[in-house]
């Protein structure tokens, strides 16, 4: 399960309340777009990306982008 319900959605709302800038993962791009609508405003801005957090190759390109 992504960000955008149950425990990982609650984990995003705890982080952004300690101040984390949060990038959000789900495949429901409404629900996550919600959520970033719901979180403190933090020093960076929170991000939301639509992508099927199962799909591990997947996950793992996104990952190795973001740290280029």
């Amino acid at each position: 399960m992504g960000a955008s319900q149950g425990i990982g959605r609650a984990t995003a709302r705890v982080l952004a309340g300690l101040g984390a800038s949060i990038t959000a993962l789900a495949r429901d791009k409404a629900r996550l777009d919600a959520l970033l609508h719901e979180l403190p405003a933090t020093r960076s801005p929170h991000r939301a990306i639509a992508v099927d957090v199962s799909d591990t190759d997947t996950l793992a390109s996104l990952i190795a982008a973001r740290a280029a």
